[in-house]
């Protein structure tokens, strides 16, 4: 909601086509008696991931990314420019899909897009992680219908989950979930998951862009536009503008967590982390809310062997996902991690401790 005018904005994916779905917003000006749109911001790219075997058999029921088996729904957030004036139309939208990526080799990226007329009409998209990512060849290679995907082609890693904020002097804040540092690790929980290289360990990330002055090109890529409303259902079957390298903006990455985490680590098996994100931007402050399983360990995976043999039903188990906090500067988020920490090794293969 815009504290100034009172308008409610609400973001949310839509599914009416056959194919990739949409990202929409809808706003009311009467404290939510009525509603005008819906807008349309983008096509979601969503529908070109799997739900492999080995996972169905630990439990899971949802899509995946490369790698792992924890649900991973395409989530996005909205905000209304809290600054009123000039700004007091401006909204900021963020979202994660996979156009980057394949089934076989996912490659979600975070979009960044803007409106300057309440909605309206939506500037985009703009990429905001700045890690190396390329668009495949044929993004739905592997459906139904689709040749299969090539060997060895790997897009990039995975970006996903994202949240956004902005406080009084426009400081834009994201914070999303993040693989670009593993970029060759190879062991992992669940052999049997492995598709690739690397992607596989998770790590917390920001991202930090300033709006000072309320104009289109503030915090957008070059290839980013206007996009105009569409008159029937998008269901596109081509590359879209905006994907791959060319859709980075100006925004500074930095990452927020000190430590990376093994996400089969997270409750059942690694089947569910949650989605416990947040951000919230205050005078020169961020607070950054991240969910994050490096104190969790393995009761039910095949990694230990012989040596250290998994519990699977223990109970209490071993896997578990807590929720941190870190705070920041609004504005010098840079001064983060980037790097690859030596504890990597860490969290690779931890086995529950035996019962006593």
């Amino acid at each position: 909601m815009n504290p100034h005018t009172g308008h409610l904005y609400v973001a949310f994916e839509n599914f009416d086509t056959p194919d990739e779905n949409q990202w929409l917003v809808v706003r009311s000006k009467d404290g939510g008696a009525t509603f005008e749109g819906p807008f349309w911001v983008t096509p979601a790219f969503d529908v070109n991931l799997r739900l492999k075997a080995d996972c169905v058999a630990r439990g899971a029921s949802r899509v995946h990314l490369t790698n792992s088996c924890f649900r991973v729904p395409f989530t996005g957030a909205i905000v209304a420019d809290r600054r009123g004036g000039a700004f007091a139309d401006d909204l900021y939208l963020v979202m994660e899909d996979n156009r980057n990526g394949t089934r076989d080799s996912t490659n979600a990226d975070v979009f960044f897009f803007k409106s300057l007329n309440g909605g309206s009409t939506w500037i985009g998209p703009t990429r905001v992680n700045d890690d190396s990512s390329t668009a495949p060849a044929n993004r739905d290679c592997g459906r139904t219908g689709q040749p299969a995907c090539p060997a060895g082609v790997n897009t990039g890693n995975d970006q996903w989950w994202p949240w956004i904020d902005l406080n009084e002097k426009g400081h834009l804040n994201i914070v999303f979930k993040d693989r670009r540092l593993d970029t060759d690790s190879v062991a992992s929980e669940w052999p049997t998951s492995r598709a690739r290289p690397g992607n596989y360990l998770v790590w917390t990330w920001g991202a930090q862009c300033t709006a000072g002055h309320g104009t289109a090109a503030e915090c957008v890529g070059d290839q980013a536009t206007e996009m105009a409303q569409p008159t029937a259902p998008v269901n596109p079957s081509g590359p879209y503008p905006g994907a791959g390298p060319s859709a980075l903006g100006d925004w500074d990455n930095f990452g927020i967590s000190d430590v990376p985490s093994n996400w089969d680590y997270t409750f059942r098996s690694g089947i569910f982390a949650g989605d416990y994100e947040a951000v919230a931007t205050e005078g020169h402050n961020t607070y950054a809310f991240f969910t994050d399983a490096r104190n969790g360990r393995s009761s039910g995976g095949p990694a230990g062997g012989a040596t250290a043999p998994s519990q699977p039903g223990r109970n209490p188990a071993c896997e578990q996902s807590d929720v941190f906090v870190d705070r920041y500067g609004s504005d010098s988020g840079s001064n983060g991690q980037n790097h690859a920490r030596p504890s990597d090794a860490l969290f690779l293969v931890t086995p529950c401790p035996k019962d006593e």
